[in-house]
């Protein structure tokens, strides 16, 4: 068989797989829109799964049984293959049961997020944001509030730091230029 085929194949054989997988029923309750709501949708998704669960102990229960039963069969493997059968079709139903009980829960809990953030009170600013440049409000004097004083000594030691800081980075820049100028000539020779 060639590439192509085979890989052909295994294309065919993960979309087909892909395919089978289950998917949520369309009658799902709507999603939330409060916090009650998103509670209560929560809680039946617990159901869901709690039911899952009660139902796959009993399908085990079944299945054990009834495999146990063809035994004394003069078909064993027939009956066999009917009674895997019977116990695959059980699974689906629970497993649908319990991708139902995800996808409840999951836009529950997403809709209850959103609905708490929204809640939540955005932090006021402490000062009034300063005027941009050439909008009306910045020629003329503040009216409403007045502007934050900062303390002389205070700015006075902001200047003095942020001229440190300038000196600094502006040496730094001077080494580095004439460490390069040495590497230059060292490289040259």
């Amino acid at each position: 068989m060639s590439l192509n085929k085979l890989a052909l194949l295994f294309a065919l054989a993960a979309a087909v797989a892909h395919a089978d997988g289950p998917t949520p029923s369309r009658d799902l309750p709507a999603a939330p829109t409060t916090l009650q709501e998103a509670e209560a949708q929560e809680q039946l998704a617990a159901d869901l799964r709690r039911e899952a669960d009660r139902l796959r102990d009993e399908a085990q229960k079944i299945f054990v049984r009834e495999d146990a039963a063809c035994y004394d069969r003069f078909l064993v493997n027939a009956c066999r293959d009917k009674v895997r059968q019977a116990n695959i079709d059980r699974m689906r139903l629970i497993r649908q049961k319990e991708v139902d009980a995800n996808q409840i829960d999951r836009l529950a809990k997403a809709r209850k997020i959103e609905l708490e953030a929204s809640q939540r009170v955005a932090p006021q600013p402490t000062m009034r944001p300063l005027p941009q440049a050439g909008a009306p409000e910045a020629d003329e004097p503040a009216r409403s509030a007045p502007a934050a004083q900062v303390p002389a000594d205070a700015q006075k030691r902001a200047d003095a730091a942020r001229e440190a800081a300038a000196r600094r980075a502006e040496s730094d820049r001077q080494k580095r230029q004439a460490d390069a100028a040495k590497r230059r000539v060292d490289v040259e020779r």
